[in-house]
């Protein structure tokens, strides 16, 4: 049911969850790709997949039980400070599904949760 298509997904529900940015944030220069490369932004691919082939029974919980199954699959992923700063000059979501800190396993579990209700 779900497949490498899944990957920018989770990547399109962790942005819908960061806040716009304001107007007086300062913005990348014109010289500056505002968008990071894809590797740069999800990290664990492998994991993701290995969660994926778990995730079919999981589709049809209630969302507070579904969030609590993805984050208990998730137990095990060491945890890894700063996970959220990845670039010093652009603010970009980002999952890493090899590295968590209390922050970012919340997150990815409640993104997870949600992208199973997606086609």
């Amino acid at each position: 049911m779900f497949s490498r298509r899944s990957l920018p997904l989770l990547a399109l529900f962790l942005a819908s969850q960061s806040p716009t940015p304001a107007a007086a944030e300062p913005q990348p220069s014109a010289g500056t790709s505002a968008v990071l490369p894809f590797k740069t932004i999800f990290v664990g691919q492998n994991r993701f997949n290995q969660l994926i082939a778990k995730a079919d029974p999981w589709v049809n919980l209630p969302i507070g039980e579904r969030v609590a199954t993805v984050g208990h699959a998730l137990l095990g992923t060491p945890y890894r400070g700063f996970t959220l700063e990845i670039d010093d000059t652009i603010e970009s979501p980002s999952a890493n599904f090899l590295g968590l800190d209390c922050w970012t396993f919340f997150e990815v579990s409640l993104a997870f949760a949600r992208m199973l209700n997606e086609p």
